[in-house]
């Protein structure tokens, strides 16, 4: 059993404030929304939190962005990237956001200066790793779900890596579920800078959906 808790400021009426006193008391496996879900607890709280504690610490995009690069920032300066998780922490009042994920990887790449693979990471294999799944790592063995990805058409970016550093949402080309693919080109990316062609079963779906 994994033990989860909220953090920071009331999200509905008749909520409470979880601060840095209460996280500490409970020793969370995972401290949700730590940047706020939508309100951010103090900077100083959560560096107590992140100093206190063993926790996953997330990170969403329905939350206050200025406490998400300071929280990165904190845990890049001790060492400790790999506590990191992202999350959107949607559907909230703050409504659904589609792409929440990669746009939040592209928001932290791109700001807090870090090197795009180790977002990406962030957002997979320690997602893995804490909640015991088995996707979400390339490795033999492991589901082999894949997203393929491009710099976007237009960007200035050569490649997705480079497109994440830059504050660019890259062009996803394919998505391979269990080994199948499932989705060509996204409609909800722009258009990747290369098209990817498949041979033999791997072929795309009509429409490229």
């Amino acid at each position: 059993m994994k033990v989860v808790i909220h953090t920071g400021g009331a999200s509905i009426p008749g909520s409470t404030i979880i601060n840095a006193q209460v996280v500490l008391k409970v020793q969370p496996d995972v401290v949700s929304h730590i940047n706020g879900g939508p309100t951010s607890p103090s900077i100083p709280d959560i560096r107590s939190i992140i100093e206190n504690t063993k926790a996953a610490i997330e990170v969403v995009q329905c939350g206050n962005f200025k406490s998400m690069i300071d929280t990165v920032r904190i845990l890049a300066s001790r060492n400790e990237l790999h506590r990191l998780i992202i999350g959107t922490d949607s559907p909230s009042g703050t409504g659904v956001i589609p792409l929440g994920i990669i746009r939040t990887v592209s928001f932290i790449s791109s700001a807090a200066g870090i090197a795009p693979e180790k977002i990406v990471s962030a957002a997979t294999g320690n997602t893995a790793k804490t909640f015991g799944l088995r996707e979400g790592v390339l490795e033999p063995g492991r589901p082999a779900d894949l997203v393929v990805m491009d710099a976007p058409y237009g960007s200035v970016a050569r490649d997705a890596v480079e497109a994440f550093s830059v504050g660019d949402i890259p062009g996803i080309a394919m998505v391979m579920i269990d080994g199948v693919v499932r989705v060509g080109r996204s409609r909800m990316t722009p258009p990747p800078s290369k098209q990817i062609k498949t041979s033999g079963e791997a072929k795309m779906p009509e429409g490229g959906h």
